[in-house]
């Protein structure tokens, strides 16, 4: 079980921001010229560093501008389902409220 499914959503903020911070400063790029490349203002890119809540948009520009996009890919695999399967799922009737 990872570590971080006990962590408060203020705590994965600053997680991220700790891990863009150093990528940025790995990279060896200044808050300034981040956000010129980006076209974000320096405190957008402050903020994140600092794991304030920023839009997902620009946290998306952020992770793309590193190369990093693919270390998410793993969020979005899907798991492969048989015909079969997927047969059975469209014919099950589908729920259309939630049971009280």
């Amino acid at each position: 079980m990872s570590k971080n499914l006990w962590l408060s959503d203020a705590e994965i903020l600053e997680q991220l921001g700790l891990r863009i911070k150093n990528e940025r400063l790995r990279s060896n790029i200044s808050q300034q010229d981040l956000a010129r490349e980006l076209s974000v203002s320096e405190g957008t890119v402050r903020n994140i560093e600092k794991g304030k809540n920023v839009s997902l948009e620009n946290f998306i520009r952020i992770v793309r501008f590193f190369s990093e996009l693919d270390k998410l890919d793993s969020f979005f695999q899907t798991e492969e389902i048989s015909p079969k399967e997927l047969f059975e799922a469209r014919s099950l009737k589908k729920r259309q409220r939630a049971s009280r």
